[in-house]
């Protein structure tokens, strides 16, 4: 295949590369609209393609060098329609390709389908029924529902069954056996222990062996629950044999957790109430903010990884470590062949500068890598060229991440975790694990390490219904002995039993912790599940954690509960923590570090128009300049707001140098301005202002915006500003220079 800048093909290339029945499925497929949630990443693309029987296919292609590389879950051996459709798509609807965002996130935990809406996705599984079932549910459920033609009368059914108060009317009559059922195909959601097999064996394990069978006739308990929950539309059965059961999230946020569940998680509120709680110096939100000005000062270089030369089927988030000298097989005088030792790629940080930057601001290097994948997966930062390029900051996504409001920030964050490969989780295990795979299978099986394969997701699910319940300490151990009673083979490959990888202590590969065996089940669910409380789930504002007796303990907060698709009540978080340490130069000028872990529109507009410096382990540092000073006023802040707002939260107060300073700026602030060569523009309203403000960015255009109808701009921005307003259906007039 020729040498091919980024995705420059055409339908004509696409007709060579596969036979003419796939190119027509493909190119029906597509004209249909069945490419759902396109995304492109770098050098790769994706997407889901509605196929047969309502199956979900996923199919990527990814590019390098001068090459195409075509994968697909139908595991078909050559180019299949899926991804014909796909790359089809790129070129007729290339705009409707976006980079991963946040709000895709969520649904690694059932939250959404990306970028489909609840209604779109209930629309989605109820198109599996005949019309004659469609009818015989909403009698069912109560609901009248008016509509001749099928895709007419799902969508109308689809929104009456998603009411909060249709779902909770069904769920009323559920009995606990039922619940449970529910709960372990919500939990369960995003691996492959969600089909028949994996939820009959979660339930057994959690149910059935200590309650007596209430089956129905010639059903077992759980067939007879199952047949009830599909019943009332509340749980969509697999549409081919070793499929999936689908729970709508909507109605998983609606439903209680189990006793059943509660009583396999002791209390341990006792043990945590005289064990301390770490905090960290620096809140999540002030790392991005620091690492985005270290990027910008050039002190850090963030770069993607290369991808590995080598012919391995290794995702791109991993690479080959060292190979072992051999085991001996048993019953055998010869070894068995060297196992490959299973590595995270780097960070995206030179290990030099993570150091520093850990040194400097007094947290883990992990958290500091883990924001960096953040920033990445948010698009904060971003690939100039190819894969192994540095990244560069886009200043404008940054901003429009950190001024959202305190709920949206927080599960925009979370999405973009929850988005992120199962390599993120292993590389928090340095010193404590190693993955090792058979050396003889690594180009069979190893494709099959990536995200979907993490704990990561039943953990999710798990601690968000957990937020529900009345607040209280919990312990790893016993979460990790939950999950590998539910999910036993979420890490195992359990297919024609192959041992393909395993587990050994950091530095001990004779010490094999096989996932097949309960005892090195047990110790690895407990090594990545504390990894992940202690880590991610901390930094995000999602769970307290604290050390008794060598176990480790953890408490839910309410905001949690958003892993769930619930709404978290009010804890009074968004009051959060702002903590300011104010110094002043010579002059004056104010020297600010600030510590924030809240909303606050001022420190959010003080931080972003100041003069970034290297950070401190009292947060992130800035100098707040004159320029800066008059940026502040501009927006309407007045000089004893802004002392006003220091003196609240400052821990130092503000030195009398800094207030005669502020004072000083404030005084003259729009008494005299002269300006030479100059574009006069003048609106007719103060709505016009913020519109433009979100199209261009005009505080950023401005010489000076003198009120919220008049503003001075440079003359050589004014054509691109009479564009903006003239797309955004207004009709600016010209008047003769001055």
């Amino acid at each position: 295949m020729p040498a091919l800048d980024l995705f420059a093909f055409s339908e004509d290339d696409v007709r060579g590369w596969c036979d003419s029945s796939t190119f027509a499925r493909a190119d029906a497929l597509q004209r249909a609209g069945h490419v759902l949630a396109p995304v492109q990443t770098g050098t790769v693309m994706t997407a889901e393609v509605l196929g047969t029987w309502s199956r979900m296919d996923r199919p990527s292609v990814e590019q390098e060098g001068g090459k195409l590389h075509f994968e697909c879950t139908c595991t078909a051996s050559t180019m299949c329609r899926h991804v014909g459709a796909l790359v089809l798509h790129w070129i007729r609807k290339p705009g409707a390709f976006r980079k991963p965002a946040a709000e895709h996130a969520l649904s690694q935990v059932g939250a959404t389908q990306r970028a489909l809406t609840p209604e779109e996705r209930m629309s989605q599984l109820l198109s599996r029924y005949t019309m004659k079932d469609l009818r015989a549910l909403a009698g069912r459920r109560g609901l009248t529902v008016k509509g001749q033609y099928k895709d007419e009368y799902v969508q109308r059914l689809a929104a009456l069954l998603l009411l909060p108060e249709n779902i909770d009317a069904a769920v009323e009559g559920l009995g606990d056996g039922d619940l449970i059922v529910l709960t372990l195909i919500d939990v369960l959601r995003g691996g492959t222990d969600a089909n028949a097999a994996g939820i009959r064996n979660a339930f057994q394990a959690l149910w059935g062996r200590q309650h007596s069978d209430q089956g129905d006739g010639d059903l077992t308990g759980l067939e007879t629950a199952l047949n009830r929950l599909e019943e009332l539309g509340l749980v969509v059965h697999p549409m081919y044999l070793g499929g999936t059961y689908e729970a709508p999230p909507a109605v998983g946020a609606r439903v209680s957790i189990p006793q059943a569940l509660l009583d396999l998680l002791p209390d341990r509120s006792a043990a945590a109430g005289a064990a301390g709680t770490p905090e960290g110096t620096v809140t999540l939100v002030g790392l991005i903010q620091m690492l985005a000005h270290e990027i910008r000062r050039g002190e850090v270089s963030v770069r993607l990884p290369a991808r590995d030369s080598r012919k391995s089927r290794l995702p791109q988030e991993w690479q080959v470590g060292t190979h072992d000298g051999g085991r001996p097989g048993q019953g055998k005088g010869k070894p068995v062949p060297a196992s490959v030792q299973i590595l995270p790629r780097p960070s995206s940080i030179p290990v030099e500068e993570l150091k520093r930057l850990a040194n400097t601001t007094g947290v883990a290097p992990e958290e500091i890598e883990f924001v960096a994948d953040l920033m990445i997966e948010l698009d904060i930062l971003e690939p100039v060229s190819a894969a192994g390029a540095a990244l560069a900051l886009d200043s404008q996504r940054l901003r429009s991440v950190l001024t959202l409001h305190g709920a949206a920030r927080r599960r925009t964050l979370t999405s973009a975790w929850l988005a992120l490969s199962g390599a993120c989780d292993l590389r928090l295990l340095r010193d404590i694990l190693d993955l090792h795979m058979d050396a003889n299978q690594m180009n069979w099986y190893g494709h099959e390490l990536p995200a979907e394969t993490s704990l990561r997701l039943p953990l999710a699910r798990m601690i968000g219904h957990l937020a529900t319940a009345p607040p209280r300490w919990y312990a790893c151990s016993d979460l990790a002995d939950l999950c590998g009673t539910i999910a036993p083979a979420r890490l195992y490959r359990t297919q024609h039993a192959l041992n393909v990888w395993w587990f050994t202590p950091a530095g001990r590969p004779d010490v094999p912790l096989r996932l097949s065996a309960p005892e090195g089940r047990r110790a690895v669910y407990r090594a990545i599940l504390g990894a992940v409380l202690r880590g991610p789930l901390r930094w995000l504002g999602m769970v307290d954690v604290a050390e008794a007796d060598g176990e480790l303990l953890f408490r839910p907060r309410p905001e949690a509960a958003i892993l769930a698709d619930r709404e978290p009540e009010s804890s009074g978080e968004d009051a959060g923590t702002i903590s300011l340490l104010v110094e002043a130069e010579p002059d004056g000028t104010p020297i600010i570090s600030v510590f924030l872990s809240t909303d606050d529109d001022i420190a959010l507009f003080v931080t972003g128009v100041s003069e970034p410096l290297p950070p401190s382990p009292q947060g992130v540092r800035y100098r707040v300049t004159g320029e800066a000073l008059q940026r502040i006023f501009q927006t309407g802040i007045t000089g004893s707001e802004l002392l006003a707002w220091m003196e609240r939260y400052s821990s130092n107060g503000v030195p009398k140098s800094v207030r005669r300073r502020i004072e000083g700026v404030s005084e003259s602030f729009g008494t005299v301005r002269l300006y030479d060569d100059v574009t006069l523009l003048e609106l007719g309203d103060d709505v016009v202002l913020r519109e433009l403000d979100v199209i261009v960015d005009m505080h950023e255009s401005a010489i000076q915006v003198v009120s919220p109808r008049l503003l001075a701009v440079d003359p050589e921005q004014a054509p691109m500003l009479l564009a903006a307003l003239t797309k955004a259906g207004y009709r600016p007039r010209v008047l003769e220079e001055l």
